[in-house]
């Protein structure tokens, strides 16, 4: 990706966290790591500013943070509101040293290093980008919360819509986050889907031929769940589901790979099945592994509850594997109903039984959704984001010089 480089100084202010060991190295997840280094492809003056926890030794699933990045190092996550005069001061400082700055939106607690930041940029009259992948704050549609709890989201709410106001760019990951939260401004922000998938992995049509040929000796229709392993993303429904599908004698499989508290409710529920199966599966680390790991499937199945767009769908499409999910605001945005996949109302065991039992009748119409998953797959890559990203960037900056 040739791109002319951004020469101002650029400031990425996170709350993802880095790990510093004992030697001075810092270390950071893999996946991240890959976005930013993608940031160094166009900006010349790149500095990131996130929380700093030492560590005797990192995790192993962890990369050594690239020595290009500079870092301005703020107190622990864990004790931000005691660390808050720390944290503010050496933001300050991060802020006022830099021309671009960028980053995201907070959650409901008013000491959030996102919103402080933008207060910040505001104050010192520097150019303002936010990126608006997800909404943490909000309660989940159709979920049981406390006043409290609802004070707390709205809160939030407006402290996020009073941060937009200020902004000069902000990149939406779906049109209904914009719709929502760019209450004024409007021409200001711009949707472009995140993906995570490089050229290199998407298959040939030649490969997706292949896969259906080696899936076709197995008559059952075979399903990935991928992803936290929580309420939030709709995995109590989907067991709730697998069960209704045992007790109908349906033998769909479903494999589970993913982390989150209501793992050993699946575990219980693959001991009670009979007809139908699950499959808790290990985690396997992002690359190659586990895109030749998608393809033995005939589809991935998202339940999700909330509004986010999961990068699991563009994972899917690169692999030719289409996508039977929950009607939400962020997958109805990247999943077209009946063409690359198909969608049924959220929260609502019926709905997805009847989707699954549609599935497993209907072999031909999910490779043909596979089919085209795949040619989109072609538009929507990780250097296709960023590409995006730079020319808004690009213009806003030739606005802002003027």
């Amino acid at each position: 990706m040739l791109l002319s480089p951004i020469k101002l100084r650029y400031l990425l202010v996170l709350e993802i966290p880095v790990h510093q060991d004992g030697n001075g190295d810092y270390w950071t997840d893999p996946l991240w790591h890959k976005d930013l280094l993608a940031h160094l492809a166009y900006i010349e003056n790149f500095t990131m500013a996130c929380p700093c926890l030492r560590v005797e030794k990192p995790d192993p699933d962890l990369v050594r943070l690239d020595p290009r990045i500079k870092l301005a190092c703020l107190p622990g996550r864990h004790k931000l509101s005691l660390n808050f005069f720390a944290t503010a001061a050496r933001l300050w400082k991060a802020v006022r040293a830099s021309d671009v700055i960028h980053t995201g939106l907070g959650g409901w607690l008013p000491i959030s290093i996102c919103n402080m930041t933008s207060l910040m940029a505001y104050l010192n009259r520097r150019l303002l980008f936010i990126v608006i992948e997800s909404s943490t704050w909000r309660i989940l549609p159709g979920g049981q919360a406390s006043l409290l709890a609802r004070l707390k989201a709205g809160l939030a709410e407006w402290i996020n819509k009073s941060c937009l106001e200020r902004v000069s760019l902000a990149i939406f990951t779906h049109p209904e986050y914009k719709k929502s939260l760019m209450v004024s401004r409007p021409e200001r922000g711009h949707v472009i889907h995140a993906s995570w998938i490089d050229q290199s992995v998407i298959i040939t049509l030649e490969q997706l031929k292949q896969d259906w040929l080696g899936r076709s000796s197995n008559p059952r229709l075979k399903i990935l769940f991928a992803g936290r392993v929580t309420a939030a993303k709709g995995i109590a429904v989907l067991l709730e589901v697998m069960r209704e599908l045992d007790r109908r004698g349906q033998g769909v499989e479903l494999s589970v790979i993913g982390q989150g508290d209501l793992l050993d409710e699946c575990v219980k529920v693959q001991a009670s099945l009979r007809c139908a199966k699950i499959e808790i599966v290990e985690p396997i680390s992002y690359g190659p592994a586990f895109f030749t790991f998608l393809r033995q499937f005939d589809a991935v199945v998202i339940p999700s509850l909330s509004d986010e767009q999961p990068r699991i769908v563009y994972d899917a499409y690169s692999q030719g594997v289409p996508v039977l999910a929950c009607n939400t605001a962020g997958l109805r945005a990247c999943i077209e109903d009946g063409v690359t996949g198909k969608l049924c109302q959220p929260n609502d065991p019926q709905a997805l039984l009847e989707l699954l039992e549609w599935a497993a009748e209907h072999p031909e119409t999910l490779k043909a959704f596979g089919t085209t998953s795949l040619k989109r797959a072609d538009e929507m890559t990780h250097q296709h984001m960023h590409r995006k990203r730079w020319e808004l960037l690009n213009k806003q900056l030739k606005q802002w010089a003027v």
